[in-house]
């Protein structure tokens, strides 16, 4: 199988799980800011992001080793495993010994969630990268379905029948994790692989944390670069003006899902033969039709923005929608930062990727300190559009030293004109806004169709090849 139908069969897959899921979550938006107020849906949100922001130290980020070193066919599978459930054991256990500090935050009412969070994400993790790593893409692409439908489930069982309000949004939350992780474990037959705690190869073990420590401080400056904005709108405001921010998140949350499924397939093919004159073709190619796409994208929910606002954020949260557009920009140089950064893994040369992450949260921290007390919520996203932007052009440049890409700087530059221009009309709502960004969207699709016909034949392509 060919390079790109490889690539479009994953990104079939994947796009089948998780836009199939993150659909249902995305309509579920309106029943969440219905049943829910802006504090109750802020503190559930400051739960999960505390949540990624342990995970990186208590976990070493080993579920990123054991996708990377199970797709290598020399390594033992049945190592990999072993030693990526032990550290997460490992890991765990030392976050149970340490949780009581929670008692020391504003979380200190939802302790148990905050343990529960954190334990069932972890193993969560640990088990759909490893299935990813042994190519078992589909079940991992149905473990997205299987997750959110049993959200969905206990969310209308949970707040809709029996009223526990936020306690029935995170029990929900937990059970769809665990529900996913026994699917995926079950269905790709992860039991076959055994586990050892004594027996497992030292110097593998050695080699996967070598691997994937130095991935801590780049998780933690993408945290930092991306989601602190949270903390500080709390600190500065109120959990209610974290409870916007994190509605406004939802939009882009559509275009996340589409990148997301894009970079996890790319992660997967990635690798081969990296550093070839093929490989180099292989990554511009690839690197110009998701480019396509997500100008595409954007510009599309630029225009989509209010409508879909009024269907979605309910009351109080309606005054959400002023900040997406802006959100929406950094999440597709979120996406280009986060392919950029495939040449880095791919390499070996992560040293950079911290580099990079850690300008970018050192200006997100800055910027919030400084515009959230002035300018409130709208200084959380300029923040985190700024720092995603200066990460993804620190790594545009630096990344060449690795694998000298070309880029069509002159059409994409003339894409991204009509993109700010489309945002700054869009935050202001002038009168002519629709009539606007729909001439927007169809310009850059113009501009854009060569890539974007090359995007859908490969995936269709993948669709043939998985037909057959």
């Amino acid at each position: 199988m060919s390079s790109y139908k490889k690539l479009g069969k994953d990104v079939l897959l994947m796009t089948i799980g998780s836009f199939g899921s993150k659909l249902l979550t995305f309509v579920f938006v309106g029943f969440y800011t219905g049943m829910l107020s802006t504090e109750e849906y802020g503190t559930a949100d400051l739960i999960s992001t505390t949540t990624m922001l342990l995970f990186p130290f208590f976990s070493a980020i080993i579920c990123e080793a054991m996708m990377r070193f199970a797709l290598e066919k020399e390594n033992d599978p049945k190592q990999v495993w072993s030693i990526g459930i032990k550290v997460t054991i490992i890991g765990s256990a030392v976050f149970m010994v340490l949780s009581p500090i929670v008692f020391l935050t504003p979380l200190k009412d939802y302790y148990i969630f905050v343990v529960l969070y954190y334990i069932t994400y972890a193993f969560n993790h640990a088990v759909s990268y490893f299935v990813r790593g042994i190519n078992k893409t589909k079940i991992f692409a149905l473990g997205g379905i299987v997750q959110t439908f049993a959200v969905i489930v206990s969310s209308l069982t949970l707040l809709l029948w029996l009223k526990l309000g936020i306690l029935g949004y995170l029990i929900s939350h937990v059970i769809g994790s665990v529900v996913s992780t026994v699917y995926m474990y079950l269905f790709a037959k992860v039991h076959k692989y055994g586990f050892t705690w004594k027996n497992t190869d030292k110097a593998m073990q050695k080699q996967m944390l070598k691997y994937s420590i130095p991935m801590i401080p780049n998780s933690v400056s993408w945290w930092l670069s991306d989601t602190v904005s949270k903390f500080f709108l709390t600190m500065f405001i109120s959990t209610s003006a974290t409870g916007l921010f994190s509605v406004a998140n939802k939009i882009p949350h559509i275009m996340t899902t589409m990148t997301g499924i894009f970079g996890r397939a790319w992660k997967i093919n990635a690798v081969d033969d990296f550093g070839s004159e093929k490989s180099k073709k292989f990554y511009e190619d690839c690197f110009s039709k998701m480019a396509a796409m997500l100008l595409l994208l954007i510009s599309v929910m630029l225009l989509m923005n209010k409508p879909l606002a009024q269907i979605l954020f309910k009351k109080e949260f309606f005054k959400a929608r002023q900040f997406v557009p802006l959100l929406l920009f950094s999440t597709i140089m979120h996406a280009y930062s986060e392919f950029l950064g495939s040449i880095y893994t791919s390499s070996y040369k992560t040293k950079f990727l911290i580099v990079s992450t850690s300008i970018g949260a050192a200006i997100n921290v800055l910027m919030n300190i400084i515009l959230i007390p002035r300018v409130g919520i709208m200084g959380a996203a300029i923040s985190v559009a700024t720092a995603q932007t200066v990460i993804c052009i620190s790594r545009l440049i630096h990344s060449r030293t690795i694998l000298k890409l070309d880029y069509h700087w002159m059409r994409d530059g003339a894409c991204y004109i009509i993109i700010l221009s489309q945002i700054f009309v869009a935050v202001k709502e002038f009168s002519f806004m629709y009539v606007y960004s729909a001439i927007a969207v169809v310009l850059i699709a113009i501009i854009l169709h060569r890539e974007l016909k090359g995007m859908f034949r490969m995936v269709a392509n993948g669709f043939i090849r998985k037909k057959r």
